[in-house]
């Protein structure tokens, strides 16, 4: 009399492990790293600091290059503030 193979005869013989052929392996593999725990996304807070901190990166490195550097961005910026705020004045408010 044969007795069939099964799942518990087979992990027996292991050592107590339960074998797992190769195609449910890889599918609980797939379902394990699938969870979010292993893809962690930055909040929205941190997207925006890293958007703003990486313009701002990017302007002070492209002002090296200008005459009188990071400073005269901040003059010009100034200068179109006062002129924004002169012509705001002249024209009144807006209907």
């Amino acid at each position: 009399m044969v007795i069939p193979a099964t799942s518990a005869l087979r992990a027996a013989a292991a050592g107590g492990i339960p074998l797992v052929g190769r195609r449910e392996a890889g599918r609980l593999a797939r379902a394990e790293l699938a969870k979010p725990v292993y893809h962690p996304q930055p909040s929205l807070t941190q997207r925006v600091l890293h958007a703003l901190a990486s313009g701002l990166g990017r302007l002070f490195r492209a002002a090296q290059g200008l005459p009188g550097g990071w400073w005269a961005i901040v003059t010009l910026t100034g200068v179109a503030v006062i002129v924004a705020s002169i012509v705001l004045a002249r024209i009144g408010p807006v209907r």
